[in-house]
């Protein structure tokens, strides 16, 4: 009597399920940590931009020249002018850095409060975004600095 081994090249059903349950078991906790990459990007983008504008607004601070009350700053901030007597204020910017008049479709808000007297001033910027977002949601960029 001829016995025959039967020999199949293809994997079982069993093995197939095993090896699908184990690729779902690793690959979905890697595709759930996409949205969280996201978000930390877009917060990175979002903060280099406040550093830029705060950049920006202390340039144009600097090279005012001496005795003018008011100072322009060029570039990302389209206001003509920002005067010392106007203390505090908000200013809102869209995702590409240009100021809008409002905090409609802002990415992020600018509060500004300069003290200033004859000899020295304190600038304090503080960037919010996103603008309108409950305080929980938010993320904040201090700045504060002193000129001599």
């Amino acid at each position: 009597m001829k016995t025959s081994a039967r020999f199949s090249a293809a994997f079982s059903l069993t093995e197939t399920v095993i090896a699908l349950g184990l690729f779902a078991f690793c690959i979905l906790p890697i595709v759930g940590l996409i949205p969280v990459g996201m978000g930390a990007a877009r917060s990175v983008a979002q903060e280099a931009q406040a550093a830029s504008l705060a950049e920006a607004f202390f340039g144009a601070w600097q090279v005012r020249p001496a005795g003018v009350n008011e100072f322009k700053i060029p570039g990302m901030f389209t206001n003509p002018a920002i005067p010392l007597t106007q203390k505090s204020n908000s200013m809102y910017f869209a995702g590409d850095g240009t100021q809008l008049s409002n905090s409609n479709g802002a990415s992020m808000r600018l509060n500004y409060n300069i003290v200033a007297d004859t000899t020295a001033a304190t600038i304090t910027l503080d960037f919010v975004w996103p603008p309108g977002g409950g305080a929980a949601a938010q993320k904040r960029f201090f700045i504060r600095r002193i000129p001599l």
